[in-house]
């Protein structure tokens, strides 16, 4: 049996070793941690043997670690005038025995680097995985804080001495006010005579801008003319050819007919064409009535002056229903949509006839402009909100909207982008 135990020892203490090597290794790696840190630490054993010290606590106490790793404080008292016994001793005894932390507050101590503070904890701490209790020490530098708080206090305690300096200052800031003042007093006449050029200059402007708005408003008025000139000359010109080509088929026709030998299909054919020349005629005329009608009534005066009581959302559903079945037999008129949101129950006093004309145009421009490039789900929506005595009427459709250049000028009187008389966009 014992040539086979030899190995198996073997083996355990390999693993032995190995885990004493692992250990070793993370020993020396948390001692390299704890070397890193720039505050003062120490371990000690229960008995008050150093087991570690990093670089910072050597600094602080001026002992190389390899003289105090291994010694009690007893043992390094006398080695560095610079030992603090507080910062060494005090509260190890207590650590071990409650096995609770021990703190010290603003402890001083003076070395080669100077005077220094600092808070000072200690912790009950287990060494190793030996189980052993020991203490684990280390101490923070609050030197600025604590040099902080006693210039505070040195602060408060000359605050009378600032107060009075403070004082003084402001009575001189005071007289520099006092004389800034009458500097601006001295300046008031300057500021006053630029501001009597400046109003002058003001009254210039303003007489310019009355200028450039009547230069504007003539602008808008030729354009208004030639729109009017234009959208007369069409019917116009077509009655006159209507006309003339007429009248020469009726001398035409009466020549024809003066020759016996003219039959009764040349004299028909004759009378449609002249009847045709009058239909041109009528409508040319037509057209011109509707323009002076319209031209008509974008004067109120052309509208009655009396106010009715009338059912807002009822006026507006019926208009639409009839602005459709004026435009009809127009292509697409069964797909445009009216989605209204107002209070069925909204009356209010207005020029009945004012709303029916300013509903009908909003209307078609939406049917005839707005929709030619939609093909489906063309929305009219209205909507309406009383407030302040006021009602708000919101229109908007779905179609291809209005160009930026455009808007500058769709509330000039008779603007249009189209081959049309525009008279329905109102400011």
């Amino acid at each position: 049996m014992e040539p086979y135990a030899q190995p198996a020892n073997r083996r355990k203490n390999k693993n032995i070793r190995q885990e004493i090597n692992k250990r070793k290794t993370v020993e020396n790696q948390l001692r390299e941690l704890i070397n890193a840190i720039p505050y003062p630490v120490s371990v000690k054993d229960a008995q008050g043997i150093y087991v570690y010290v990093n670089s910072a606590y050597s600094d602080l106490i001026s002992i190389p670690a390899a003289k105090i790793i291994g010694h009690q404080d007893t043992a390094l008292y006398d080695l560095s005038k610079n030992v603090n016994r507080m910062i060494m001793s005090d509260g190890d005894k207590w650590v071990i025995e409650s096995k609770e932390a021990y703190k010290i507050k603003a402890l001083e101590i003076t070395n080669e680097t100077g005077h220094k503070v600092y808070d000072v904890t200690k912790l009950p701490f287990y060494i190793n995985d030996t189980g052993r209790l020991g203490v684990l020490s280390f101490s923070v530098d609050i030197t600025e804080q604590h040099d902080s708080q006693e210039d505070l206090q040195t602060l408060n305690d000359h605050l009378e001495e600032i107060i009075d300096q403070r004082v003084i200052e402001y009575k001189e800031k005071n007289e520099k006010l006092l004389d800034a003042f009458s500097t601006l007093q001295a300046s008031e006449q300057n500021l006053s005579a630029l501001n009597k050029e400046l109003s002058t200059s003001l009254d210039v402007l303003e007489r310019t801008q009355d200028k450039l708005i009547e230069v504007e408003k003539f602008t808008a008025l030729g354009r208004s003319a030639s729109a009017v000139a234009h959208e007369m000359n069409t019917p116009i010109g077509i009655g006159i050819s209507a006309v003339t080509y007429g009248y020469d088929e009726m001398k035409k026709l009466l020549e024809r007919v003066s020759k016996p030998s003219v039959g009764l299909i040349e004299v028909t054919e004759s009378l449609e064409r002249v009847v045709e020349s009058l239909e041109l005629v009528k409508s040319s005329i037509v057209k011109m009535l509707e323009t002076t009608n319209a031209l008509d009534k974008l004067t109120s005066t052309q509208w009655k002056r009396e106010e009715d009581a009338f059912v807002l959302c009822e006026l507006i559903t019926n208009q639409f229903e009839s602005s459709k079945e004026n435009l009809h037999p127009l292509p697409g008129l069964d797909t445009v949509k009216l989605d209204i949101h107002c209070d069925p129950t909204l009356k209010i006093h207005s020029s009945k006839e004012a709303c029916q004309f300013i509903f009908d145009n909003l209307f078609q421009n939406s049917i005839l402009h707005g929709f030619s490039t939609v093909d489906s789900n063309k929305t009219i929506r209205i909507t309406c909100t009383f407030s302040n005595d006021l009602v708000n009427v919101h229109y908007e459709d779905n179609g291809k909207g209005v160009e930026a250049d455009v808007l500058s000028k769709i509330i000039e009187p008779l603007y249009t982008s189209k081959e049309v008389l525009g008279i329905w966009v109102w400011d």
